[in-house]
C-alpha cells in the first residue's frame, strides 16, 4: 500500500484520500486497512478521521529559545518592490534578520552571515514555500507543512508575544523582534508604509500583482495591537539608499 500525490491527490490502493496544501490528509472513507497505514505512518488529527506529517522537532518549542541569538536590533524584511534590490551592504551589521513571509526565502539566497527568521502563518501557498536554512516560527497550523524541517519553533501569539488580536504577519514579525529583546526594527521591503505603494515584488518568485488597500488600512490599525513604547521602528525608504549603518 503506496501513496500517490499526483495531481494533488492520495490513494492508498483502492482508497482515496483529500490532501490539502497545509499538509493535513483526510479518508474519504472508512477502510480499515487504509486506517491501520496512515496511523502508523502519519500523526493522527484528534477526533478527526484525519492525519499529518509526523514532526521532526518537538512541537512545544517556544521562541523564546531562540532570545539568546538577539541583541537590541534585528532586521525585518517584507516583499514590497524595493526589496528586491537589497543586497548583503543593506545588512551592514550581524544582527538578526527576520523574513516576513516568502521573503525568507530570498534572503537565503544573499549568503549572509546574519541568522535568517522566517515569520508566516498563511497557508494558502502551502508547501510552495520551503526552508533551505532558514529558522521558521509559524503557528501551530503550519506544523503539517514544516513537520520535516528541523529549525523549526511554533509560537502563540498571544502567549508568546503578547498580541490578543489576529495580525497580519507584519506585526507578528515585530511582536517576536521584540520579544525577543530588540529595542530598533530596521523594516525594509514595507514600501506600503513609506510611500503608499501597494505593488508587491518578487521576493521568492512570488509575484502579487496588486494588495488591498483595506488589508493595508487593517495592518496600520495593528500596529496599535503592539507595545512600542521604548522601541525605535525605522520604515527604510524605497531607494535603499536611505538606509541607516549605525544601530
Amino acid at each position: 500500500m503506496t501513496i500517490d500525490l499526483e495531481r494533488g491527490r492520495l490513494s492508498l490502493g483502492n482508497v482515496r484520500l483529500r490532501y490539502y496544501e497545509n499538509g493535513v490528509i483526510y479518508l474519504s472513507r472508512n477502510h480499515r486497512d487504509a486506517i491501520a497505514y496512515m496511523d502508523a505512518h502519519y500523526e493522527r488529527v484528534p477526533d478527526q478521521m484525519a492525519w499529518r506529517p509526523r514532526c521532526c522537532f518537538n512541537k512545544d518549542r517556544r521562541p523564546k529559545e531562540l532570545a539568546p541569538h538577539f541583541d537590541r536590533h534585528a532586521y525585518i524584511v517584507g516583499k514590497g518592490a524595493s526589496a528586491d534590490g537589497l543586497t548583503p551592504k543593506n545588512f551592514p551589521t550581524d544582527d538578526p534578520i527576520i523574513g516576513v513571509n516568502e521573503a525568507f526565502m530570498f534572503l537565503e539566497t544573499l549568503d549572509l552571515p546574519n541568522m535568517v527568521f522566517g515569520v508566516r502563518q498563511d497557508a494558502a501557498t502551502g508547501i510552495s514555500m520551503p526552508a533551505k536554512t532558514a529558522t521558521m516560527v509559524i503557528p501551530d497550523h503550519l506544523i503539517p507543512i514544516y513537520a520535516n524541517y528541523p529549525r523549526t519553533y511554533v509560537f502563540n501569539g498571544k502567549q508568546d508575544f503578547g498580541i490578543k488580536h489576529s495580525c497580519a504577519s507584519v506585526i507578528v514579525a515585530m511582536g517576536f523582534a521584540i520579544a525577543m529583546g530588540c529595542k530598533v526594527l530596521t523594516m525594509y521591503g514595507f514600501d506600503s508604509y513609506t510611500t503608499g505603494s501597494v505593488a508587491y515584488g518578487e521576493l521568492g518568485n512570488h509575484r502579487n500583482k496588486q494588495s488591498d488597500n483595506c488589508h493595508l488600512l487593517r495592518q496600520r490599525e495593528q500596529l496599535l495591537f503592539l507595545n512600542l513604547e521604548g522601541i525605535n521602528v525605522r520604515w527604510v525608504t524605497p531607494d535603499l539608499e536611505n538606509y541607516l549603518t549605525e544601530v
